[in-house]
């Protein structure tokens, strides 16, 4: 066959450019052995066959430079030996996502499981308290002879006289403990995929949820407290002590299911809006946040929807919730700045050049304002009135994953403090401003802070000049006092950064 003679052809060949090329390459000094010039001639043959099959491919054009240099080269001739090794891996890969996405999943489940089994466990507290409710007015009617027995086990029922866990003493306080861990385990679940414009839903799905049992706790207290003035003795005068501790009972309840689950799920929500929220829609990194011109709510605030549930449950018809964010200055090194009079194509900015010289923290300010002795940190005035902090609470959350995080906070620890004041009484509109009702102890505990800034121009091509330097003094309240209207609603939520460069609300 012809492919017999084309080995012997190539050997022959081959041996005859060998004899030709060893004169020339003994007369310019490099030495080849028959066995290297075989390798390079048969390299250079196997160049020439791919070269001769490239023509083939392309006649009469040019050959493309990628496959011109691969032919040289010898790319794609040889296998990949790794290639096997890729595929695997790429296998594994896929597989071990495959895993990850179904554990994911299994996590998820059990998750749901948990907020299942302890919605459950409510669900029959919450069940047999609206039955109790409904069956109420039926043993209340009359206390004839044929009546007073079932009365008498009706009331003995909603006390836990007969069994523990049938009484409605028994039944509230199982909501109030599992509310918390409730709210611990759905948040999560709920909030898995939560984005900003989509952090109003489900609020308002958690405050219905919460509203639900917090109107199911107010019917036991109702059951309790009609329990209670029945098995009173009429002769003796214990029914008004006995009332008396069965309203505090609930009151605090109530006070410990807003302050350890509603308002830190409405909270952690809010951070994904938190320029708005947190900080009154004003933007504080205008001239070293010298004063604003005004303070405005943040339109279908999280927040304000939350202080408005939390003030009607608790019987307040106007009230205001401030909220005393902690921080150190400078917020951030670098701060946009006003023009002035230059009239060119850049920028201004503030740059910091001297940062305060202290060890004072976050956590050491926000320990100081609550430690604060007497009277409250904080007080809010309207004309002449002064309102106290009807109720003081601390709330340490995070921010939610996708939350834009402003300079100077931290995303996993947002520690403040709320003062929530009993406006009732004041008239919508009213003018309110906060107040430091310690300026002695401030003074002692609180030190200023002392910032340099240098103010700078940017201009189009990258160019720096600069221009005026200030030192700016803060306070952990500015020295002039902020201005915030209160709504017609009658319900208003003041957030505060204490260290701010200018104080916030500044009407």
């Amino acid at each position: 066959m012809p492919s017999q003679g084309i080995e012997p052809l190539q050997t022959s060949m081959t041996e005859a450019m060998l004899d030709l090329a060893q004169p020339t390459a003994e007369k310019v000094g490099l030495p080849i052995s028959p066995a290297q010039g075989l390798v390079a001639l048969k390299a250079i043959w196997s160049a020439s066959n791919r070269l001769a099959e490239l023509q083939d491919k392309h006649p009469g054009e040019r050959i493309p430079l990628g496959e011109l240099f691969g032919a040289l080269l010898g790319v794609g001739e040889a296998p990949d030996p790794l290639a096997a090794v890729k595929q695997q891996l790429e296998e594994i890969n896929a597989k071990l996502d495959r895993v990850l996405a179904g554990i994911q999943e299994i996590q998820q489940g059990l998750v749901g499981m948990g907020v299942l089994a302890v919605y459950l466990n409510i669900a029959d507290s919450i069940f047999l308290i609206e039955s109790y409710s409904e069956s109420l007015p039926s043993y209340l009617d009359g206390t004839s002879p044929a009546r007073e027995a079932e009365r008498k086990d009706f009331v003995d029922k909603l006390l836990g006289t007969k069994n523990e866990r049938d009484g409605v003493p028994f039944c509230a306080q199982k909501i109030v403990k599992l509310s918390s861990l409730l709210f611990d385990l759905a948040f999560p679940y709920i909030a898995a995929n939560v984005r900003p414009e989509t952090a109003r839903e489900v609020f308002l799905r958690g405050a219905f949820a919460f509203r639900v049992v917090t109107d199911v706790l107010l019917k036991g207290m109702l059951l309790e407290l009609a329990a209670t003035a029945s098995a009173s003795d009429p002769t003796k005068k214990d029914a008004g002590a006995r009332a008396e501790k069965v309203t505090r009972k609930y009151h605090n309840w109530l006070r410990t299911m807003i302050d350890r689950s509603f308002l830190p799920f409405a909270e952690r929500l809010a951070t994904l809006n938190f320029r708005d929220e947190f900080l009154g829609m004003n933007d504080t990194r205008v001239d070293a946040c010298l004063p604003l011109p005004k303070w405005t709510p943040a339109p279908s605030s999280i927040l304000r929807d939350a202080d408005e549930l939390a003030a009607k449950l608790m019987g307040r018809s106007r009230s205001a919730t401030l909220r005393a964010v902690p921080n150190i200055p400078p917020l951030a090194d670098t701060v946009p700045a006003h023009r002035g009079d230059y009239a060119f194509d850049g920028t201004f900015h503030w740059e910091v050049t001297q940062r305060p010289a202290t060890t004072f923290t976050k956590i050491k300010a926000l320990e100081k304002m609550l430690g604060c002795p007497s009277t409250p940190f904080f007080q809010l005035n309207a004309g002449t009135r002064g309102f106290g902090a009807a109720h003081i609470s601390i709330a340490d959350i995070s921010f939610l994953d996708g939350a834009e995080i402003p300079p100077g906070f931290e995303k996993s620890k947002l520690q403040f403090a709320r003062y929530e004041f009993d406006l009732t009484g004041a008239a919508p509109g009213t003018q309110i401003t906060v107040t430091n009702t310690q300026p002695s102890y401030t003074l002692r505990e609180f030190p200023r802070m002392e910032t340099r800034w240098q103010r700078y121009s940017v201009e189009r091509g990258g160019a720096r000049q600069n221009h005026e330097s200030t030192n700016l003094i803060q306070y952990v309240m500015s020295e002039s006092q902020g201005a915030f209207p209160l709504p017609a609603e009658g319900q208003l939520s003041i957030v505060l950064v204490t260290y701010a460069y200018y104080f916030f609300g500044q009407k």
